[in-house]
């Protein structure tokens, strides 16, 4: 991932939380019904908690100091494989 690239929502969803986590940086996570996305190290963060997004909607963008986007999928409670959703 290039720094400063745009992160977009995998899905519809709701954003339920905006907040700094020690060793991720800025995180977001999204809820889509049951399951819930997870995007860190990010900055310039333009969303917030309660704001709905449409699939590929602009959270913000990737840390500035690094190359790479934290991303996660879960389901209640269980991690998916988060590459059988994210788009090429």
């Amino acid at each position: 991932v290039a720094k400063g690239a745009r992160v977009i929502s995998i899905a519809p969803g709701r954003v339920v939380s905006v907040k700094d986590v020690s060793g991720f940086g800025r995180m977001i996570i999204l809820q889509h019904g049951d399951y819930y996305s997870v995007y860190a190290k990010m900055n310039n963060v333009i969303v917030s908690v309660g704001n709905r997004v449409e699939k590929n909607t602009v959270l913000g963008s990737v840390d500035s100091t690094e190359n790479k986007l934290h991303f996660e999928l879960w389901k209640d409670k269980v991690r998916l494989d988060a590459n059988k959703w994210i788009e090429e």
